[in-house]
């Protein structure tokens, strides 16, 4: 599992570049790399479709959860 930022470091992706491809904008975007906002499960569904099954919503979840928790 990896996170959608280090999804976008393997990719060689900007944040404008993962922004458009998952049909966001940028600040949204940003908002979810930087843990300030979660995506909503829709989004979860389509970062997992993008990402080619890379990001899913378990990697999501045990990033929340480890500031959650940390």
């Amino acid at each position: 599992m990896m996170t959608l930022r280090e999804w976008m470091t393997a990719q060689g992706i900007t944040q404008h570049q993962a922004a458009t491809l998952l049909g966001v904008s940028q600040p949204t975007l940003c908002r979810w790399i930087n843990l300030v906002n979660a995506p909503d499960i829709e989004n979860i569904i389509n970062i997992r479709k993008v990402t080619g099954g890379a990001v899913t919503a378990d990697s999501i979840v045990n990033e929340w959860e480890g500031i959650a928790n940390g």
